[in-house]
């Protein structure tokens, strides 16, 4: 597969579209000043100001998102149809929304107090849920 350059990208989605590629830590100035202009920003500020200033966050989030429908949906469409398949999209992403609206899992550090040799034993967190509040209760 080919590289595809920004001017192909313009050709596609018009001139107006901003190409955010987040440079490496070790990058230096080049050719295009757009780049230099991000490059400098991440040097002066520090990469996570600038994946605020330039949206980079918000992209993140979406491939989150896509490799979530990926993982629990699957890759590929089934329908055989073009009707089948604008409409399976729109079910799996209700599906989905269903699912986040339960509720997303609460990270919390647990502190092991049975060592042994060195390591820490195992413990599980289980979530039960009743009316609109989880429950977390700790087995190991």
């Amino acid at each position: 597969m080919s590289a595809v350059s920004s001017a192909m990208i313009r050709d596609v989605f018009g001139p107006d579209v901003e190409l955010v590629i987040p440079p490496p830590g070790n990058a230096i100035s080049g050719d295009c000043a757009t780049r230099n202009v991000h490059i400098q920003m991440n040097a002066d500020h520090g990469r996570i100001a600038w994946q605020k200033s330039t949206g980079y966050v918000q992209r993140s989030r979406v491939e989150a998102q896509i490799d979530r429908y990926k993982q629990v949906i699957g890759p590929a469409l089934r329908g055989r149809n073009m009707e089948c398949q604008t409409t399976e999209p729109l079910i799996a992403i209700e599906a989905l929304n269903r699912m986040t609206d339960l509720g997303r899992a609460a990270y919390e550090r647990v502190i092991c107090s049975g060592r042994e040799s060195g390591k820490c034993a195992l413990s599980l967190i289980y979530a039960t849920r009743s009316g609109t509040s989880f429950t977390f209760s700790l087995a190991r």
